[in-house]
């Protein structure tokens, strides 16, 4: 009996640890509360006064106008038509269009000021039957993750009536008058996510009648996921216990019904399932026995797996699709992309090389034409559009944006540098071809360092103006992304998390180093993983840096898992029920290693009000403590986009504003 004591004392002392560890800004939880408002309007008066001045002197949104463009989403194919995004007006959320083709004119099908225009109602998906005649649109208000879907009939754009609430992470996917989604709970504002349930909703029906598909309650953490394929003859649910037991169902929608069957029930692996060909189902998956390969299988006999595509050692896949026929697959090495066009049985048909350094994105699967649309763009150069037919290979260019700046000035490179175990990581630098590196350049080092996604450079007008203001930019690929594959990604996760704060640290004593700055030059940025990142570089070594500005970033590292998704991501941070973990948590939780008696560098706290991914409350913690810590003097801001979520500001004057805050602040610190 008395063996049995240490181990009660152990388990004991884990929710001790959190509950121990001083919270003295834990009203701040309560976001409604006339205390937290009162406090908030304070804020919001002291940020703007200092945010506009700088914006001035900068003269920040006259030049970052300069070098924006009309912001709108590449033509989609989506079932019979082309869809894309454009905003037509100032101060409201963009408007979804569709063309019948490449060749005609985008008429409005789907504007969210007809449902409301008390709200900013941002559009996050659509898909279109089958037949062509409905589209179904999922859509958030002021920026929430909790969606809405409504259904319009493609002749003429007018609603049908079909309306959903609470559905949230979700894909919508046709078969026959009616389509699959997702619902939650919905138990309240920033509390912690319930089960979901995959449900079928009939055209006409009302919400309350529609089939639940799948979902149970069990005593454990379910994440759901789920795909039809592309001629909709199967259904394909993917369930996640408790973020590491992964099982498998599907259903044979050929027989007219619904009815679900195990496919492989705890395979513990990915299985993305591109398409079916008769009984044949061909997929990704990350299993030992195929991975980086595309296979087929067949429901009767799941467990044997035939290759279809051959592996491609130098190279990660990253995704294969079923595109007008074709099986479409993009390799990548690190930041170099090369899609290959192959036949149904296995034959390269075409190939497109893409330069280093440019991401690429298009490529859907979801029309019926017989060209596929892709873009390509990096850092300073816009997306370019291009349409390719798939009979003749031949591609075309739709769109491409005119810009009113040299792209030819600017150049971009990548190194490595040791991290502080000796692990090489590499860094993508950007900066006008110019520059001295003579240790003054104002410079922004950015990371994300998470999740194992993987960076793509995109455009961005905000990050032009610092570069032609002789600012230098540079990006770490630290420990905990996926641009180097899944091991460098787990050397970066839970109890590892540490890692990716070092590579990042050592990122900045590089540029120190190799003269492209100094301390009192170099910022550093990122978001929500991101933020968490620059957080935790922030506290432990703040005298490389002058200025920070963390994004809706994860601060508080004890109580990640009480609210929102943050019961999904143990798989990533670990869990404070683990008392290892919770150890690993404490020690570089940004908000509860703020020192007492440190002057921290000049700081931009950004978050969105309506934030229920990363509640905004992580960041009005963090910037109080800093505040209020004892030898600060540097100015510490916080700023809060009003009616807005995770993604910030969701207008185009309002993403503007957004921008032209942060780089002037950046430019009028680091300068």
């Amino acid at each position: 009996m008395n063996a049995l004591l240490p181990i009660f004392f152990l388990l004991l002392s884990i929710p001790l640890l959190a509950q121990d560890t001083p919270d003295p800004y834990a009203w701040l939880e309560d976001v409604h509360s006339p205390q937290t408002r009162k406090w908030l309007r304070e804020q919001e008066k002291a940020c703007t006064s200092v945010l506009d001045r700088m914006r001035r002197k900068e003269l920040g949104f006259t030049n970052l106008n300069r070098y924006s463009y009309t912001k709108f989403d590449l033509p989609a194919p989506e079932g019979k038509g082309f869809y894309k995004l454009m905003y037509n007006r100032l101060g409201r959320p963009p408007v979804l269009y569709r063309q019948r083709d490449l060749r005609h004119e985008p008429r409005v099908i789907f504007d969210p000021d007809l449902v409301s225009s008390r709200d900013k109602l941002v559009v996050s998906d659509f898909e279109e039957s089958a037949n062509g005649a409905y589209l179904a649109v999922s859509y958030g208000r002021n920026g929430s993750d909790w969606q809405e879907v409504s259904v319009v009939r493609t002749k003429n754009g007018t609603l049908t009536g079909d309306h959903l609430n609470n559905v949230k992470f979700s894909r919508l996917a046709w078969f026959g008058d009616g389509f699959f989604y997702l619902s939650y709970p919905r138990r309240g504002e920033f509390v912690s996510e319930g089960t979901p349930t995959l449900l079928y909703h009939s055209l006409g029906e009302t919400q309350t009648d529609d089939l639940k598909v799948f979902g149970r309650q069990v005593n454990a953490l379910v994440e759901l996921d789920f795909k039809v394929t592309p001629t909709e003859e199967f259904l394909i649910i993917e369930e996640t216990l408790d973020d590491e037991v992964i099982s498998y169902y599907y259903a044979d929608l050929r027989q007219g019904d619904i009815r679900l069957q195990p496919l492989l029930p705890r395979l513990n692996a990915t299985l993305d399932v591109v398409a079916n060909f008769g009984d044949t189902l061909v997929f990704l998956t990350n299993h030992g026995s195929g991975p980086n390969t595309v296979n087929w299988l067949t429901p009767d006999r799941p467990t044997e797996w035939h290759p279809l595509l051959p592996p491609v050692e130098e190279a990660n896949l990253d995704w294969c699709r079923y595109i007008a026929g074709k099986l479409v697959c993009d390799y990548r090495n690190f930041l170099t992309h090369t899609v290959v066009f192959y036949s149904p049985t296995g034959e390269v048909e075409h190939t497109l090389a893409f330069d280093e350094g440019y991401s690429i994105g298009g490529f859907s699967a979801e029309g019926t034409s017989n060209s596929v649309v892709f873009y390509y763009g990096n850092y300073f150069t816009p997306p370019i559009v291009h349409a390719l037919d798939l009979d003749t290979y031949i591609t075309t260019l739709v769109d491409e944006t005119k810009v009113t700046f040299r792209a030819e000035d600017f150049v971009v490179r990548t190194v490595e540098y040791p991290s502080s175990d000796g692990t090489a990581v590499p860094l993508t630098l950007v900066s006008r071809k110019d520059i001295r590196r003579d240790g003054s350049n104002p410079t922004l080092l950015k990371t994300y360092g998470g999740f194992g996604s993987v960076h793509e450079p995109h455009f961005d007008p905000g990050l032009v103006y610092f570069l032609e203001a002789g600012g230098v930019f540079a990006y770490a690929h630290v420990r905990g992304e996926g641009t180097l594959g899944n091991t460098w990604a787990r050397a970066g996760r839970r109890t590892k998390k540490q890692n990716g704060i070092d590579d990042l640290i050592a990122a900045a004593e590089y540029l120190i180093r190799e003269d492209y700055t100094d301390a009192s030059h170099l910022g550093i940025t990122g978001a929500s993983h991101g933020g968490l990142m620059v957080g935790a570089a922030l506290v432990q070594r703040p005298e490389l840096f002058r200025a920070a500005v963390p994004i809706v970033g994860v601060f508080d590292m004890l109580n990640f898992e009480k609210y929102t998704v943050g019961v999904f991501h143990r798989d990533e941070f670990g869990s404070v029920e683990d008392l290892e973990e919770a150890t690993y948590l404490r020690a570089y939780s940004p908000y509860h290693n703020v020192r007492p008696g440190v002057n921290y560098p000049t700081t931009l706290v950004l978050t969105s009000a309506g934030d229920n991914r990363v509640p905004p409350f992580h960041s009005y913690k963090f910037a109080a403590r800093l505040q209020d810590n004892p030898g600060q003097e540097n100015p510490i801001l916080l700023r809060v986009e009003d009616r807005a979520g995770h993604y910030g500001a969701n207008t185009l004057d309002g993403e503007l504003f957004e921008s032209a805050d942060i780089y002037s602040f950046l430019l009028n610190v680091l300068r």
